[in-house]
């Protein structure tokens, strides 16, 4: 039950950041609409997140050999 509370107030945060932007004094173009995430197709939401999870692995992962080379030289300099 928890977990749909959390989804039905992320979705009512959406739509809210809509209509805020819908309602303002600047009136955005339909086309500019329709670019906001909250209307992406499913498949471009996930792409966009798949990339966006690769690119994170990507520096969680360089930042992961760096900090190994790094123990390493403190670890064996000068101590073999």
């Amino acid at each position: 039950m928890w977990y749909f509370q959390v989804k039905l107030n992320e979705v009512l945060f959406k739509v809210q950041v809509v209509l805020k932007n819908l309602l303002s004094l600047y009136r955005p173009s339909a086309k500019a609409i329709l670019k906001h995430p909250f209307f992406w197709s499913r498949e471009k939401q996930l792409a966009f997140f798949q990339v966006t999870i690769k690119k994170r692995h990507f520096y969680a992962l360089a930042f992961y050999i760096r900090l190994k080379k790094a123990e390493n030289r403190i670890v064996f300099s000068g101590r073999k």
